[in-house]
């Protein structure tokens, strides 16, 4: 009998910052707050309480008060997970 094993390989190009902190998307005349769960200096990783259909560039206030321009990389339920484009 032979047993197979999947492993599962970093992708992440650099090392996130964990925290559970109040964001916002906006993406053309919408609004949403979000929660920010992790960021990097390539992106971060947001929930979306509220179903939405955002797509596409969005812009980030961080909860620093920065804002990044940001691509929707990935998305899985109300995660959302943002490369940053600036």
């Amino acid at each position: 009998m032979s047993t197979h094993l999947r492993t599962w390989t970093e992708r992440r190009r650099a090392d996130r910052s964990h925290m559970i902190r109040a964001g916002r998307i906006t993406s053309g005349d919408r609004a949403l707050d979000c929660i920010v769960l992790n960021t990097s200096v390539t992106g971060a990783k947001v929930y979306l309480p509220a179903a939405t259909d955002i797509v596409g560039r969005v812009t980030l206030t961080l909860p620093d008060g920065r804002i990044r321009q940001a691509r929707i990389r990935w998305r899985e339920g109300e995660q959302i997970g943002l490369e940053f484009l600036d």
